[in-house]
């Protein structure tokens, strides 16, 4: 039996994500960037090649960056397929191939009789040790189906506790208000769905970046920070988990208040209804 050594590994059944992800399967499609034109074409070029291409109007945040590639949220399934049916997108000069996404985009699938290890698993020590506020985004290759806060409660679990999540779809990343000692939140971990129908395991490797409370408003704040202009909206990936979307809302309560005010204006933008108040455990 081959051994493979995944830092910071966390394994969940297919069946536990399994509503989400036949919903996106359902409506998602990938467009595929040619290397010219990687850190070239964004959001707002995708979302009005499309509206001009197939009058269809779309949501910025219904499209999400993901590696190289874009993430596209169509409105239903027939929607989609008017896209796929001709198969490429023109974006100004470039053409960009239109192909269906599937649950294991972006993974490495891994035979079950493989044995993972996981020689950097925190120890029970992880919740009680040091606690202090800090801010984890997590960001990397989490797939859209696993954009969910049952996923990163999963993740960080024994690493710390959780205070408030938030979630930006544009760039899929989360960030997580919690407690708990920066030692203990390691760099590199990987999400793996065990498929109960197939003899194997789709991996995808993430990062943390670890802010504490002392490093707040120095520059190293997140990428979206800077750009929630652009990344204001009402999905979550999934108009059927809503409500969870409703219970994401962060504050960095570090007296900054030009980012408290952004971040809060991001948030109030996921929601079609103006009379929603922020979710208070």
């Amino acid at each position: 039996m081959n051994a493979q050594h995944y830092p910071n590994l966390t394994v969940i059944d297919d069946s536990e994500i399994q509503s989400i992800a036949d919903h996106i399967e359902e409506r998602a499609l990938i467009a595929r960037l040619p290397q010219s034109a990687r850190n070239i074409i964004e959001h707002i070029q995708l979302r009005d090649a499309i509206q001009e291409s197939f009058q269809i109007d779309i949501k910025l945040e219904d499209i999400s960056q993901y590696n190289s590639d874009y993430i596209i949220m169509l409105h239903s399934a027939n929607t989609k397929n008017i896209l796929l049916n001709k198969g490429f997108l023109k974006v100004d000069t470039f053409t960009l191939p239109l192909i269906p996404w599937d649950r294991d985009y972006g993974s490495t699938i891994m035979p079950l009789p493989t044995y993972l290890t996981d020689t950097e698993h925190q120890n029970q020590y992880s919740l009680t040790y040091n606690r202090e506020q800090l801010t984890i985004d997590i960001f990397g290759r989490l797939p859209p189906h696993l954009c969910c806060e049952f996923i990163v409660r999963h993740l960080l679990k024994i690493l710390c506790v959780i205070h408030e999540v938030t979630f930006t779809p544009a760039i899929l990343v989360y960030s997580v208000d919690a407690y708990g000692s920066e030692m203990c939140v390691p760099n590199i971990a990987y999400i793996g769905v065990k498929k109960t129908t197939q003899n194997g395991i789709s991996m995808w490797p993430l990062w943390y970046e670890t802010i504490t409370e002392d490093m707040h408003g120095y520059p190293c704040e997140p990428y979206y920070l800077h750009n929630t202009g652009n990344f204001e909206g009402d999905s979550d990936l999934d108009s059927e988990h809503r409500r969870e979307v409703h219970k994401q809302y962060y504050d960095l309560q570090d007296g900054n208040n030009e980012m408290t005010s952004r971040l809060k204006k991001y948030v109030a933008g996921f929601s079609d209804d103006s009379d929603w108040e922020p979710y208070a455990p």
